[in-house]
């Protein structure tokens, strides 16, 4: 009794905004313990806090969590994990002063 159908579990994990730290550890299959170290050492993970400070997820930290463990089930560290993120951070950055420089020619041009 009190055990859900994976089906359900899944019906309900894609209709909501936040998920408690116990339904991603489910889904990702990773301990909760795991999900509070990969929070700390991905700066990524914004997880938002309930006034009573639990940790709440959103289907983009879950997406996040679940690339982190697939590159650990290859073989990666966690540091070179967050090194590639923060290099995706760095070349998303530069396009977006790229795509900002060019919007300040296009408006010198019709100044």
């Amino acid at each position: 009794m009190g055990e859900r159908s994976p089906t359900i579990f899944l019906f309900m994990l894609k209709n909501k905004l936040f998920y408690s730290i116990k339904e991603v550890s489910s889904e990702i299959g990773v301990t909760s313990q795991t999900i509070r170290n990969w929070i700390s050492e991905f700066p990524q993970l914004k997880v938002h806090r309930e006034k009573t400070g639990r940790r709440m997820f959103t289907k983009n930290n879950i997406k996040i969590l679940k690339d982190i463990k697939k590159q650990r089930n290859q073989g990666y560290t966690v540091k070179a994990i967050r090194k590639q993120y923060n290099k995706k951070i760095d070349e998303d950055i530069n396009g977006i002063i790229t795509k900002i420089d060019h919007m300040i020619k296009k408006i010198d041009r019709v100044i």
